[in-house]
């Protein structure tokens, strides 16, 4: 969850957090796993991995956290917006 400055994906004034991503072959990233190499590693649940039974774990193939050239989605979401004026009212209509 690093936060960076909007203005790298066309969002001028925002600050997002980076959540994760994929590769291009649809692999995705760990936070846990470090650098920008593929590991086998065992998960019981979570990112990469829906266990269908209670205490299941399988090896699956998950990224590191680092962004390389291979990763193709990045997934954010928003952290602050710009604060915008208050917009005047219009006025009332008289009846």
């Amino acid at each position: 969850g690093e936060t960076i400055d909007g203005s790298a994906v066309d969002l001028p004034a925002h600050t997002v957090q980076i959540l994760g991503g994929s590769d291009k072959d649809g692999v995705p990233m760990l936070g846990n796993v470090h650098g920008g190499v593929r590991r086998r590693v065992v998960l019981s649940g979570g990112t990469g991995f829906n266990a269908k039974k209670k205490g299941e774990r399988r090896r699956k193939t998950v990224r590191g956290n680092i962004i390389t050239d291979e990763i193709v989605q990045i997934n954010m979401k928003i952290v602050e917006r710009p604060t915008k004026p208050a917009e005047a009212k219009p006025e009332q209509a008289a009846k």
